[in-house]
């Protein structure tokens, strides 16, 4: 089915939503001037296919964080979340076809009108650029809301968000995790840790992971790939961040041991020398997130995410946000689908069964009537 759609519906866009008038322009121009200023910046050094596109990055992101300026704060880094959201929903090509493919599923696999009001209210809106700009905008604030919130939400007016709390509970977490699935890797992080020293210190080189959904670490050659993370991302408990982290380093495990021999020798596993740790940011600095086997990372960390008692990580409390309806709606349509195809499988067996039945009854009448013309 269509990604776009697909996106906002899993985003919880509804019809008033998609109706909702929001004049883009308006809030780019009465945006705060730091706030500009600091867009402006991230966005030029950032690796786009024209001056144009940068254009329409800068005025999404200013337009989105003027909008929510009252929680929100923008961060470097999210820009490139935004580059996500702008390449995919602001293509200038519309393939007609795959949208009347969209809507025809629904139509099979639902018969929720408001599901089927929603996909042809999306395919008016995505016919025009000024539609699919006003489409992006909101996927994109639904996202943030959804998934950003404990990077860029303001507690109250006068506090700024505190990045380095955040991180220290999710890192906290991941070592909770790698303790059961790779105590190695586990005792080796601890051991970069001086005592006392908070976990978000040895755990500095996830912070653009995290806040980017690895956006920032994928070529921008790799969309496929970036859309393939953001797809489970945004079908997925916002916790699954958590795991996907956890997978990564698994993964890269004797990788970075080895790495860290060129430099320290046989003393890298367990080794408590706190020098290690500018070898450990390097390596995953210059990571090459594309290389990775995702497909293994994405299935292991949503086992791992189902089988968690999530309720007990520390990073728990960061996203509060009520997933229901996201995960409602994927259950309710995966169950629609499946029982269509027990329907199909169902009514298949009975033709079968019923068409055997048939050809045993011609072939009996037909080999008894051979047998009485041999015999007569």
């Amino acid at each position: 089915m269509n990604r776009r759609f697909i996106w906002c519906m899993l985003l919880k866009i509804n019809v008033d939503d998609i109706n909702r008038r929001v004049i883009l322009h308006d809030l780019v121009r009465n945006a705060d001037k730091t706030l500009v200023k600091q867009v402006n910046c991230d966005v030029d050094r950032c690796n786009s296919p024209n001056n144009a596109f940068k254009i329409k990055l800068k005025h999404l992101i200013i337009s989105v964080f003027s909008y929510r300026k009252e929680h929100f704060s923008y961060i470097q880094g999210i820009h490139e979340i935004g580059r996500v959201f702008l390449t995919l929903f602001h293509e200038h090509k519309q393939n007609i076809l795959d949208i009347k493919k969209s809507i025809f599923k629904l139509t099979q696999f639902s018969d929720n009108n408001e599901i089927i009001a929603l996909s042809k209210a999306l395919k008016m809106k995505l016919s025009t650029g000024k539609g699919r700009m006003d489409i992006c905008f909101k996927a994109f604030d639904k996202f943030l809301i959804a998934y950003s919130t404990p990077y860029i939400y303001k507690h109250d007016c006068l506090t700024e968000i505190n990045i380095e709390s955040t991180l220290s509970k999710i890192a906290s977490d991941v070592l909770h995790l790698l303790n059961h699935d790779s105590p190695t890797l586990h005792n080796f992080f601890i051991n970069l840790k001086e005592k006392n020293e908070s976990e978000s210190k040895i755990c500095m080189f996830i912070l653009p992971w995290i806040i980017t959904y690895f956006s920032h670490n994928v070529s921008r050659t790799s969309d496929k790939l970036i859309y393939y993370i953001f797809d489970h991302v945004i079908s997925n408990n916002p916790l699954l961040i958590i795991f996907l982290v956890k997978e990564i380093l698994i993964q890269c495990q004797w990788e970075l041991f080895d790495f860290l021999e060129k430099y320290f020798g046989s003393e890298t596993h367990g080794s408590s020398e706190h020098e290690m740790y500018p070898f450990v940011h390097l390596y995953f600095q210059n990571l090459d997130i594309s290389s990775l086997k995702w497909d293994v990372i994405i299935d292991n960390s949503q086992k791992s995410l189902l089988n968690s008692r999530i309720s007990k990580l520390n990073s728990y409390d960061l996203w509060n946000i009520d997933n229901k309806c996201t995960q409602n709606f994927k259950v309710n349509l995966i169950f629609r689908i499946r029982a269509s195809q027990n329907t199909m499988i169902y009514y298949t067996l009975i033709f079968t069964i019923f068409s055997i039945a048939i050809s045993f009854i011609v072939n009996e009448f037909g080999f008894s009537k051979v047998i009485r013309n041999e015999y007569s």
